[in-house]
């Protein structure tokens, strides 16, 4: 019973370190490109997997070899909301108070004569600009940063090619017809 025993405390010890590689290889994924890691298929299976000397989530999940043991193993990226006055992560997703900048990754790894081993970690853009256009009448902005922690945004927009109206409503945008 005991020899059994220490047998599963090792395979879960694999497991939990199988997992770890998973998140800080999705965290480096989310930082290389956090929009593509969040336009992902939402509660599709992916894997990690080294390309062209980085990684990236390759869907499906994948078979790892320890031991002569094989494990199974992929996560899912889901959608997160938060509370509107609390700031909280809500427990069920709200399309209506999404945070676009937080996503749950879940990590499931499986192995026969285990119990399904489950892990889920927030993960959240920090190294990404999230410029907010709120300027739309002039013309002047000089950069327009979409990763990386650029701080040049300053609200105007990119240029006018004659057709942006910014003169008839302040405050809104109008495209001009052809």
């Amino acid at each position: 019973m005991s020899l059994q025993s220490a047998d599963v405390a090792g395979d879960r010890t694999v497991a939990t370190n199988l997992s770890r590689e998973v998140v800080e290889a999705t965290r480096a994924i989310s930082g290389e490109n956090w929009t593509n890691f969040y336009n992902i298929t939402k509660g599709s299976q992916y894997h990690p997997e080294v390309q062209t000397n980085k990684w990236v989530l390759v869907s499906g999940s994948e078979n790892v070899i320890i031991n002569s043991e094989t494990y199974a193993r992929f996560l899912t990226v889901d959608n997160v909301s938060r509370n509107l006055s609390s700031g909280d992560i809500e427990s069920v997703y709200n399309s209506a108070n999404d945070d676009p900048s937080t996503q749950k990754v879940t990590i499931m790894i499986q192995k026969s004569g285990l119990a399904d081993v489950t892990y889920s970690e927030y993960i959240s853009r920090w190294r990404n600009a999230s410029p907010v256009q709120t300027i739309w009448q002039a013309s002047g902005q000089g950069d327009n940063p979409t990763s990386g922690d650029s701080t040049n945004f300053n609200n105007g927009y990119s240029s006018d090619d004659g057709n942006v109206d910014t003169t008839t409503t302040t405050g809104s945008l109008k495209l001009k017809t052809q």
